[in-house]
């Protein structure tokens, strides 16, 4: 009888040491199963941070990596200028080309660009463009990314460029030099570079060509709108 008892004993001992096994190796698969899916899902998080969208003149969406994004930081200053002198000098003669144009000019600038618009309003260039059906175009030549002299700037830049103004009997080449300091700002879709162009100034325009254009006289409507 004891014998018996002995071995439901011992049989019951290793069934239960079997089982604590069962748990522990449960368990540690378990957590290592839970470790494996944490981290997984952290760096698919962390890939997902690294990878923004910007967006080029165009709104074409771009993929730009994070990890790049400092040593990339000149070019995208560079992109941002770019975009600001295309707001500024490409137009066509309508008010709502010209007013949008304007608006976005002056969300990637200080009150430098402000006072510019303004100067060139107080001209009544924007409204003879609309009276006279002035379009202009603009082409960049190049840009230099400099350090800042300044603390509170990140760059200093220089861009050079021609703009053509088109008018019915004549096309003007303009020769174009700015100027302007740059700082960090937040990116934004109207700002996906992250920069706010500050200080900004014409440091050079003058016409260095003119072509004459054969007119051609049609039946036009008179645009009488004008900016304000």
């Amino acid at each position: 009888m004891e014998v018996y008892m002995s071995e439901n004993y011992n049989d019951y001992k290793k069934g239960y040491n079997l089982a604590k096994v069962i748990v522990v190796a449960v368990c540690v698969l378990c957590s290592a199963l839970s470790i494996y899916i944490i981290k997984t899902g952290l760096d698919e998080a962390e890939e997902e941070r690294q990878s923004i969208f910007v967006a080029d003149v165009n709104n074409t969406l771009l993929v730009a990596l994070s990890n790049d994004m400092e040593l990339n930081r000149p070019n995208e200053a560079k992109a941002t200028l770019k975009r600001l002198h295309f707001y500024l000098f490409n137009l066509t003669p309508t008010a709502d080309n010209i007013n949008g144009n304007i608006a976005s000019a002056e969300s990637l600038s200080d009150e430098s660009i402000l006072q510019y618009v303004e100067k060139t309003k107080e001209r009544g260039w924007y409204n003879k463009m609309i009276a006279e059906g002035i379009s202009t175009e603009f082409k960049c030549d190049s840009i230099q990314i400099l350090g800042s002299d300044r603390e509170e700037f990140e760059f200093s830049a220089k861009l050079f460029g021609k703009q053509s103004q088109i008018y019915s009997d004549r096309i003007e080449f303009k020769e174009i030099q700015t100027s302007c300091y740059l700082t960090t700002t937040d990116r934004t879709i109207e700002n996906p570079n992250g920069f706010r162009i500050q200080l900004w100034k014409v440091d050079k325009e003058e016409i260095i060509k003119v072509v004459r254009r054969k007119r051609a006289v049609h039946n036009v409507e008179i645009n009488k709108d004008t900016i304000q």
